[in-house]
């Protein structure tokens, strides 16, 4: 049975009566799996539900006739409602496996579900996907999925997850191609073992897939404090220069196959190389932007529109604090460059070093609410103090359990907000507030 968290006004289900705390058993006498079960379940004209009333435990049979554009209206806090398919390899890259003891069990969950890399996007490795779930994926096109391959080197890709299984993924994504599903794949390169040529062999193999390969985004290795072994190295300049010029070359093959590149580096290369970040058109609409591939190129150019858009010349509060991280910082000097010209304004732009999860940890989204709060304590804040929405998960809180409430507490007279983008940092200065969804005022 699944817990209905909530019901959408004017929806099918309101109508039906049904109610936040009620509980969903069976969709035309099946009892569904996960959210894709509920959204194909109810996506025919006429269906059957099956719920348990919170007060009284009553079971009732609601029967719905539903027309296009019909809301049914439940909602559910979990996408998954059997049990949730975890992690059976043993990857010695594995991030989630390089956090501190303490951290919250969500944090440590290492799932890896077919059914949330289509709902979200989640990338998952293929190897512990059963026959009868293959088969799932076909007849409910569940399509495209998010692929870890790491490399298409069996031998190597086996050694680098610790799973004999893992050497399967060519065949495994031929099955999919030659099924009619699409997919977007992720390389994550440990300098000296995936990187070079067998970068080069593997993305030989991935431009094979024609019909189904959506976009390859490469990501450098994350390596924190608490790893356990220094077997593997983080990538520096050099390293980062090198694959970036490689991979330049498989960018041009992608175009002459394609007719368009579907081959990205995370900004993070392009920062460490000192290399301009592509312009907006080579992103092909941002298809990995969650793996911080074409961030900085966004966040710039949504400053600069939002910029071109305001009618107000003068900013409503002229001491301005913006928090971020050493990359956020290098990725957004131009924007911060801009902001700094601004007559009147001070901008005090305060890099916090992450030392919760070590200092070679440089994305601002991995930053911790205590280490935030060490850094601002020796500071007078004052006026507006902005701090980036994406430190914290959806429930509100950071890495470390802290709120925005617990992080403002400690920035004496300032104003705290939370912002999404750094354009809603700029309608705060000139409105006072922000239109944006993810801008909120401690």
């Amino acid at each position: 049975m699944v817990l209905i968290s909530g019901v959408e006004k004017n929806s099918l289900a309101e109508e039906k009566g049904v109610k936040k705390g009620d509980k969903l058993l069976e969709i035309d006498g099946k009892k569904p799996r996960d959210y894709i079960d509920y959204m194909l379940g109810t996506s025919r004209p006429y269906f059957e539900l099956l719920i348990e009333k919170q007060v009284g435990g009553q079971r009732r049979r609601l029967n719905f006739n539903r027309s296009y554009g019909d809301r049914v209206g439940l909602e559910f806090e979990e996408l998954i409602f059997d049990e949730l398919k975890t992690c059976q390899n043993d990857c010695f890259f594995c991030f989630v496996d390089q956090q501190p003891p303490d951290v919250r069990d969500t944090l440590s969950c290492k799932d890896d579900d077919y059914r949330f890399s289509f709902l979200k996007g989640s990338f998952i490795t293929l190897t512990n996907l059963a026959d009868m779930e293959y088969q799932r994926i076909v007849e409910n096109n569940l399509s495209p999925l998010y692929i870890s391959v790491h490399t298409t080197n069996p031998d190597l890709r086996q050694r680098m997850m610790s799973n004999k299984k893992a050497g399967r993924i060519k065949s495994q994504l031929e099955y999919l191609e030659d099924k009619g599903i699409k997919f977007h794949v992720q390389l994550v390169i440990c300098p000296g073992w995936n990187d070079g040529e067998e970068l080069d062999r593997t993305l030989d193999d991935l431009l094979n897939y024609s019909n189904s390969l959506l976009s390859a985004g490469i990501v450098p290795v994350g390596l924190t404090a608490w790893r356990e072994q220094n077997d593997i190295k983080c990538f520096d300049a050099e390293r980062a220069r090198k694959t970036t010029a490689r991979v330049k070359k498989w960018q041009k093959k992608s175009r002459e196959l394609y007719g368009e590149n579907i081959i990205f580096l995370a900004d993070e290369f392009y920062l460490l190389a000192d290399e301009s970040i592509p312009e907006e058109d080579h992103y092909l609409g941002y298809p990995q932007l969650s793996n911080g591939i074409g961030l900085t190129r966004l966040s710039r150019n949504k400053f600069r529109e939002k910029q071109k858009n305001l009618s107000r010349s003068n900013v409503v509060n002229s001491e301005v604090n913006i928090i971020t991280g050493e990359l956020g910082r290098q990725a957004l000097e131009p924007v911060f460059a801009e902001l700094d010209s601004i007559e009147g304004l001070n901008l005090k732009v305060i890099e916090i070093e992450n030392c919760y999860l070590g200092e070679e940890v440089t994305v601002t989204g991995l930053l911790s609410g205590k280490d935030i709060i060490d850094e601002i304590n020796s500071r007078d804040l004052k006026g507006y103090t902005f701090i980036p929405e994406v430190i914290f998960n959806d429930s509100g809180l950071t890495l470390d359990d802290l709120t925005l409430s617990d992080i403002s507490e400690h920035c004496g007279g300032s104003d705290v907000f939370s912002c999404s983008g750094i354009e809603e940092v700029l309608e705060v200065l000139y409105d006072g507030e922000s239109d944006g969804s993810y801008c909120r005022k401690a």
